[in-house]
């Protein structure tokens, strides 16, 4: 902060100055801007006799100790005309004396004298540096020359780039043209590598492994049952399995017989699959045995075929390769994302910018035969678009994560140092929770051969690369960014000197035949370190959405080039430019928000609860807690003042929405706050009260020590004051990377071992107390059984 008398010596200053508040939200003409100023400065003066301090008092902006309430840029100007002395003899030259210090974050000086205006700028170097005044100079200076052209432009088409500073965002950033091979499927791919390599190991889950030659002949197999089903060009195709080989095949069985896949989670609810199924038109879903039940007693028309029931049936098929008929430009997959209506979000890719990215990470990381990934996203996640299809294209190894071990860090840290791993990929979140365990003495992280991370789909903590880097000294760390709309990735940053001032790891650079562009409103580029809204261009973009209505909304007009149908993708994330040409993002201008990776719009939670009958108003908001760790928080207005139970809408959602898309609170108010506009005001929504996240049971204390023991072990861990024995672990907001630190804190109390699967199947204190007791007994009678015989002699 600044010194008391400084702040005092500068609103003295105000003695003798105007306040004044210039209005652009109507666009107007410079010469409009100058007149309406020109009237609010002549009816100022009517009341330039009021102090500063009286103002500030009367308005009440928020204060900050860091800085000059209400204004903290000054703009001074100074008539200098007749400022020199003249006197025979005597030479007068003007010398220019500036503070010591300056109190406004920044400061212009205009001297007028006469035939020429002098400009010069002071600035806070806490907050500045030279270059970024030296670029806010120049911009000014572009900007007075246009001006001077044409008085009659509006304000938002008047420049201040120069051209070789627009050349260099428009065009010199953006020079990624590299050649590819457009004209093949991602398919055909996997294909070429299944001739060039037909006994290396393709895939592998568990104690089951498929070679190239022998993936590539049971999908052939089931591309000619499918094709005799019905699948076509241009044919949808459901896949609902468990993570086993089975979702491998089934993917490359799909492409081969023309049709396209749509991935159907089996951990989403069933409504929310149906939904899907219904929204793309699927007439076949692949499927198992234990699964068909959930889908084939509903209202869908949808034929079944369950890859393990049906397989005999299957490998009646000639192995021998089908023509697909299919091209570059045809449709090889839909996936949803949360939707803003209320409805997931169908985003349909074609094969070309699959090919574009797979070829780009291969030759940019030289993917080869001798990489193998620890495939652990689910194929409903853009992620697994490379996992399965680039590395097969490399010529290396998928390892399949099993449903267990994707739901149990210890398992997944022991396969990434204890089989030949070499490749990670996921959301920061899914590493970040094998943090904890690197420093366990039962794994030696040194062993491993992970040489290359891929971190994308959410801010990556800054402290997370020299973390990996401590116990995977050999790893190079990826940041990636993008959409699914722009194909998995389009940006990526290799992280090597953290800055710790970053709030986060930057966005980086286009990949290969794509193109960025921050732009302001009016689809003006913005200036370096001046945020805008970030757009995406290029051979990484999607056919659009199944929606034509919201593909229009998103997809626009390439506004920098003339070529018809060229287009560019409206994010909706802010960002800005960095000096060296890496991109910052800055948050997103919407209510879509990430939360451990998934991307969910706030709108599609809160369509939900706005069906519920007794809700008359709905919100919802991301939350941070003391962790930074984010939760979903909905705040509810009842149609009546009468209290409810809030239990059937817990389960109306979970009817519906995925469980990470599930509020941790729902919070009732008698009305949600609204801004002068009258929007809702979310800034000013209260934080909820912990006890309106609780099971519907009411708390109740622990009753013995071992769930004292878990109740404090989860208070520390969620933040919450008070954990009954009925309270549900993930309902409290907990998630797998604080699994991991309840269940180490819990075996350090303890002094035993304890799986941290054990929490995921009894979520409750009152279970996992009952769990740990049997454990215990049943370790008691193992060990009376074991030393009896003994006894006896």
């Amino acid at each position: 902060g600044r010194k008391r008398t400084e702040l005092e010596d500068v609103i003295g200053c105000f003695t003798n100055t105007l306040v004044l508040r210039a209005r652009l939200s109507e666009n107007p003409t410079f010469l409009q801007l100058l007149e309406d100023n020109q009237r609010s400065v002549l009816e100022a003066f009517e009341h330039e006799d009021v102090p500063f301090g009286s103002l500030v008092q009367e308005l009440q902006p928020p204060r900050d100790r860091s800085q000059l309430p209400l204004v903290q840029v000054m703009f001074r100007v100074r008539n200098e005309e007749n400022a020199l002395l003249e006197m025979a003899g005597l030479t007068v030259r003007k010398t220019e004396v500036f503070p010591a210090s300056e109190a406004f974050d920044l400061h212009l000086y205009v001297m007028d004298e006469g035939d020429s205006l002098h400009c010069s700028l002071s600035y806070n170097a806490d907050l500045f540096e030279e270059s970024t005044i030296r670029r806010l100079a120049g911009h000014f200076e572009t900007l007075l020359s246009s001006i001077c052209e044409d008085p009659q432009q509006r304000i938002c088409d008047l420049s201040i780039l120069t051209e070789a500073e627009r050349h260099q965002l428009l065009v010199e950033w953006n020079d990624t043209a590299r050649p590819y091979v457009r004209d093949v499927c991602i398919h055909q791919l996997f294909e070429a590598q299944a001739k060039r390599t037909p006994e290396a190991a393709a895939a592998v889950c568990g104690c089951e492994q498929l070679t190239y030659e022998q993936l590539n002949q049971k999908a052939n197999q089931l591309a000619r049952y499918l094709r005799k089903g019905g699948v076509s060009p241009a044919t949808p195709v459901g896949l609902y399995v468990r993570r086993s080989l089975d979702m491998v095949v089934g993917l490359m069985g799909i492409l081969k017989a023309g049709g396209y896949y749509v991935p159907l989670d089996p951990a989403f609810p069933v409504q929310r699959i149906l939904t899907m199924i219904a929204d793309a038109k699927v007439g076949l879903v692949l499927t198992e045995e234990a699964l068909q039940e959930k889908i084939r007693s509903s209202d869908s028309a949808a034929e079944l075929v369950c890859l393990d029931r049906d397989w005999q049936l299957i490998a009646k098929e000639p192995t021998d390769p089908i023509c697909s008929r299919v091209g570059a430009e045809d449709i090889a997959y839909v996936i949803y994302t949360s939707g803003s209506t209320g409805r997931p979000k169908g985003i349909v890719v074609n094969h070309r910018p699959v090919i574009n990215l797979i070829e780009w990470v291969n030759r940019e990381f030289d993917m080869g035969p001798g990489d193998r990934i620890l495939f652990i996203t689910s194929v409903c996640f853009d992620l697994s678009v490379y996992d399965v299809f680039g590395i097969l294209a490399a010529g290396g190894t998928i390892h399949v994560a099993t449903e267990a071990q994707c739901q149990d860090p210890e398992q997944l840290l022991h396969l990434l140092c204890n089989e030949p791993i070499t490749f990670w990929d996921s959301a920061p979140a899914a590493l970040q929770q094998l943090v904890p365990l690197m420093a366990s003495d039962a794994i030696d992280t040194r062993a491993s051969q992970l040489r290359l991370v891929f971190l994308s789909g959410d801010w990556i903590p800054v402290s997370l690369p020299d973390t990996l880097r401590d116990h995977f000294p050999q790893s190079r760390i990826i940041a990636l960014g993008g959409a699914t709309e722009a194909t998995v990735w389009s940006n990526y940053y290799p992280i090597e000197t953290v800055d710790p001032r970053w709030p986060s790891i930057p966005y980086g650079k286009p990949i290969q035949n794509v193109q960025y562009y921050v732009l302001d409103d009016q689809l003006h580029p913005c200036p370096i370190g001046v945020p805008g809204n970030l757009y995406i261009g290029g051979d990484c973009l999607c056919i659009g959405y199944i929606d034509a209505v919201q593909t229009a909304e998103r997809f626009i007009d390439h506004p920098f080039n003339p070529n018809p149908g060229v287009r560019l993708y409206h994010t909706g994330d802010r960002a800005r430019y960095f000096a060296d040409g890496n991109i910052e993002f800055l948050g997103r201008n919407d209510h879509q928000v990430k939360i451990r990776g998934f991307r969910i719009e706030l709108g599609e939670i809160e369509s939900v609860l706005l069906e519920q009958a007794d809700i008359g108003d709905a919100v919802v908001v991301a939350r941070e807690d003391r962790r930074h760790d984010k939760h979903l928080v909905a705040y509810i207005v009842l149609k009546t003042a009468q209290t409810i139970n809030l239990s059937p809408i817990r389960r109306a959602l979970r009817a519906r929405l995925p469980e990470y898309m599930i509020p941790t609170a729902l919070v009732t108010l008698d009305e949600l706050p609204l801004t002068p506009s009258g929007k809702v005001n979310r800034e000013a929504l209260p934080g909820p009260d912990r006890d309106q996240v609780r099971s519907g049971q009411g708390y109740a204390a622990p009753r013995n020590p071992i769930e004292e023991l878990l109740a404090q072990s989860w208070q520390e861990a969620l933040d919450v004051e008070r954990v009954g024995i009925h309270d549900n672990f993930f309902q409290l907001g907990g998630h797998s990377l604080l699994v991991v630190e309840v269940v180490a804190q819990i075996r350090k109390h303890l002094d035993r071992h304890i799986s941290i699967r054990s929490l995921f199947d009894a979520p409750t204190v009152a279970a996992l107390a009952a769990s740990l007791e049997n454990t215990e007994r049943e370790n008691v009678d193992a060990f009376c059984g074991d030393i009896a015989p003994l006894m006896r002699e």
